[in-house]
């Protein structure tokens, strides 16, 4: 496990174990690739927290992550539709045939020079462009919520744990959470937060001690 004392140090973190990969999904999408590809590279590694707000919260941490790609001259200052940004759509919007869980990635319009569309995958194949404000609610997605993140696997996970103990940490969602990764698992945050919520359980879930061992996650 990883300790996080504050802001400064979580965004060490993120710059020594993160931006690149995160940088690497970027530079994909403007050499012309087909968006699977893309999104494949996205789900390579996956932020995970339990809270969408406050410090360590998914938001938070999308923010951190824009920013450290900024400096580095991968994300155009002040640019919201930069190539390469992925997006999550949070709310249903059945004339566009987006739902809650979708995810997309900004590209260049293949008809309109200097023109972006946010991609997303047809239902049986193929991908549709969509302009950015047609969209609905969405967000940046290198983090997300852990609830957010069901049904999703990725390659390396890394869950960011809250400051303190909250009731909506339990046994069931750190389950949750380590499930999503296929090779790779880092814990980031206090052990006594991550002892706490397994203790707490909300129904019965067996398996999780199997599974933390399996990524050498806790020491």
């Amino acid at each position: 496990m990883r300790s996080i004392e504050n802001r400064l140090e979580l965004s060490r973190l993120l710059e020594k174990h993160c931006i690149r990969s995160f940088a690497d999904a970027i530079q994909l999408a403007s050499t012309g690739v087909q968006p699977d590809i893309i999104l494949k590279k996205h789900c390579r590694l996956k932020l995970l927290t339990a809270h969408r707000k406050g410090f360590r919260g998914s938001d938070q941490l999308n923010r951190l992550v824009e920013e450290q790609l900024s400096i580095r001259g991968f994300v155009p200052p002040s640019e919201a539709w930069y190539i390469g940004r992925p997006v999550l759509i949070t709310k249903n919007n059945y004339d566009l045939q987006l739902f809650n869980g979708d995810i997309g990635v900004v590209l260049p319009d293949n008809e309109e020079p200097g023109i972006t569309r946010v991609v997303f995958p047809k239902i049986g194949g193929g991908w549709r462009q969509i302009h950015p404000r047609q969209l609905p609610e969405h967000e940046t997605v290198y983090a997300t919520t852990i609830h957010k993140s069901q049904g999703s696997e990725y390659e390396h996970v890394i869950i960011v744990l809250p400051e303190t103990f909250s009731s909506i940490l339990s046994r069931e969602l750190i389950y949750t959470a380590v499930t999503r990764a296929t090779t790779k698992l880092e814990i980031w945050g206090r052990k006594e937060i991550l002892k706490e919520a397994i203790l707490y359980r909300a129904q019965r879930v067996s398996g999780l001690r199997d599974q933390l061992s399996r990524f050498n996650a806790v020491e």
